[in-house]
């Protein structure tokens, strides 16, 4: 009946306000797999997300450090698709603006993900992985503040693997829709110093090569 319907809605708010982020994802999930139809249905479409989103910050933010190119995305993507489809199923929900909002921060945490692990491969001198990630972000994660490093991360690995049609194009790119990049100096672009990281071993550093 309606009452017990209502319950569980309110059963998703009281396990947010407990934060048991995990209650209130698989609350939300069975409400709308058991009451497709409800009139109220969005509100756990929103809450799912939420839950999501929170449970991929509390993991980021308090067990790893806020700059680690380790941060698992998998949460952040999964939150993303959920307002998503927020969105697209109940395009007059009062829950859009904020689920927006949030998608908005989370596109440009995820693209942030993908140039620290661009840096990591210019750290292991692994060029064209860094190049790819790179190229992941000027697909995928358009007008988000990580644009501008990822070009120029994709230019000075080009540069590096010597292909220097590809590492023009980014340049021009770069130079072109953000001249004011502190890597540009007279239309060049100066060594971010990532790929200077020595890659040998542990081992074959305190032998002085001798082990690898």
């Amino acid at each position: 009946g309606q009452y017990a319907e209502q319950a569980q809605l309110e059963l998703i708010y009281v396990s947010f306000k407990m934060s048991d982020m995990e209650g209130v994802l698989a609350k939300s999930e069975r409400f709308i797999r058991l009451h497709p139809q409800h009139p109220k249905v969005d509100y756990a479409y929103y809450m799912r997300g939420l839950a999501t989103y929170e449970l991929g910050f509390a993991f980021v933010e308090r067990y790893l450090s806020d700059d680690t190119e380790y941060r698992n995305p998998v949460p952040l993507q999964d939150s993303f698709a959920y307002f998503a489809e927020l969105l697209r199923r109940f395009p007059d929900s009062e829950y859009n603006s904020d689920a927006r909002a949030r998608m908005i921060y989370l596109r440009e945490r995820l693209a942030s993900y993908q140039i620290n692990v661009a840096k990591y491969y210019m750290k292991r001198h692994a060029y064209l992985a860094a190049a790819n990630r790179c190229e992941e972000v000027l697909i995928h994660y358009q007008k988000t503040k990580a644009v501008k490093d990822a070009l120029a991360i994709m230019t000075e690995a080009y540069q590096l693997l010597e292909m220097s049609e590809q590492a023009e194009k980014s340049l021009a790119l770069l130079t072109l829709n953000y001249p004011d990049h502190p890597q540009l100096v007279d239309g060049k672009l100066e060594e971010s110093g990532l790929a200077d990281v020595d890659r040998r071993s542990f081992w074959n550093i305190v032998s002085f090569g001798l082990i690898d």
